[in-house]
């Protein structure tokens, strides 16, 4: 069969993802997809500004280079009078020059500015994950009583390859 004068399609199960066309241009569908974390993915660590009577969680981020963030979602539920709070953080390489991406706060067990509720709490984030350049971390500053944590969901959109 002579396949000189089709275009070419590299699929996954959401549809055509990327096209090769006879011309030679290459067309991609933007992606979107997500990335879960669970409270097992959460270990004891030092977070900015958190002291008793809560403790610092942190875990890990892998996202694909180039993505762009645009939501964070923390399912929790919260009964303690003390405050919590989750926040998205960029390190360079160096483990120096890390920045705040975002972060999100329950204030003595009610939500403020970007929580809807006490068991779930979403924020946009419009940021690009530079892989290159940066890693990146979610940290926890909860109760050490009356809080369970349960996940965080990251929605992300892969725009082009890379």
């Amino acid at each position: 069969m002579d396949y000189s004068s089709t275009d070419l399609y590299f699929n996954n199960d959401a549809g055509n993802v990327l096209r090769l066309k006879q011309s030679g241009e290459i067309t991609w569908t933007p992606q979107t997809s997500f990335v879960s974390l669970s409270d097992a993915d959460f270990k004891s660590a030092y977070v900015g500004g958190c002291y008793h009577p809560r403790i610092g969680l942190a875990a890990p981020v892998h996202l694909p280079h180039g993505a762009a963030l645009k939501k964070v979602t923390w399912y929790f539920d919260d009964s303690s009078p003390e405050n919590a709070y989750l926040q998205l953080s960029a390190r360079s390489f160096a483990g120096t020059g890390g920045g705040l991406a975002m972060s999100m706060h329950s204030w003595n067990g009610i939500s403020l500015t970007y929580c809807p509720g006490s068991a779930e709490c979403s924020r946009w984030v419009p940021m690009a994950v530079e892989n290159n350049l940066e890693t990146y971390e979610l940290g926890l500053c909860v109760p050490e009583v009356d809080f369970d944590n349960r996940a965080v969901r990251i929605e992300y959109t892969v725009t082009k390859p890379h």
